[in-house]
C-alpha cells in the first residue's frame, strides 16, 4: 500500500511539473507563416477565401456559417465546427485581390489574427502566403493549442479543399 501510494504521489509531482513546463515554457503567442500554390486566377481564388458563406458548402469541417453581417471588409461571422466548436472571424483588411486579413476568436481559448497575401507567380498560378497568429487564454486552451493545432497543416488543408472549389467553380 505504501508503495502505491509513493507512486501516485511521484505521478502527480511529475505532472505538476509537465503542466508547470508547460505554462512557463510555451509562450501564450505563437505564429506560423506557410505558403501554398494554387491554380486559378488571382479573382478566383481570391473569391473563393473571401466567401465565408459558402463555406459549408465545400469545407467538410464546417457545419454552419451564423452571418456575415456588416460591410465587405468588416463583415463579421460564426463559424461553428462539426465538433461544435464556435470561432468568431471579424474582416480587418480586404485589399482585393491580394491581401485578406481576420481577427479569429473563440470564447475562453484563444484570440488571434490571419492574413492571407496572394501573388501571381505564372499564368493561372496563385502563391498564397498565409500568417496564423494564435494567443492562448489560459493553460487549458494552452495545452490543446499545443497538442491539435498545426498552423501549417491546417493552412495545407484549407488550401486543399479551396482550391477544389475554386476548380468546381471554374468548371461550372
Amino acid at each position: 500500500m505504501k508503495m502505491l501510494s509513493t507512486a501516485f504521489i511521484g505521478f502527480i509531482a511529475v505532472l505538476s511539473i509537465v503542466v508547470a513546463g508547460i505554462h512557463f515554457l510555451v509562450p501564450n503567442t505563437r505564429s506560423g507563416i506557410h505558403s501554398v500554390v494554387l491554380k486559378g486566377s488571382l479573382e478566383e481564388v481570391w473569391a473563393v477565401y473571401t466567401d465565408p458563406a459558402s463555406l459549408p458548402d465545400w469545407r467538410g469541417s464546417v457545419l454552419e456559417i451564423v452571418g456575415p453581417e456588416g460591410e465587405t471588409g468588416s463583415r463579421q461571422w460564426t463559424e461553428v465546427s462539426e465538433q461544435n466548436v464556435r470561432i468568431a472571424f471579424q474582416e480587418t483588411v480586404f485589399d482585393a485581390p491580394r491581401r485578406y486579413g481576420l481577427n479569429t476568436s473563440s470564447d475562453g481559448y484563444f484570440t488571434g489574427h490571419y492574413l492571407a497575401e496572394f501573388e501571381q507567380i505564372e499564368p493561372l498560378v496563385i502563391r498564397g502566403t498565409f500568417t496564423e497568429t494564435i494567443t492562448t487564454e489560459s493553460l487549458k486552451s494552452k495545452i490543446l493549442a499545443l497538442l491539435f493545432v498545426r498552423p501549417k497543416q491546417l493552412i495545407e488543408g484549407f488550401a486543399r479543399d479551396a482550391q477544389a472549389e475554386i476548380d468546381r467553380r471554374s468548371q461550372g
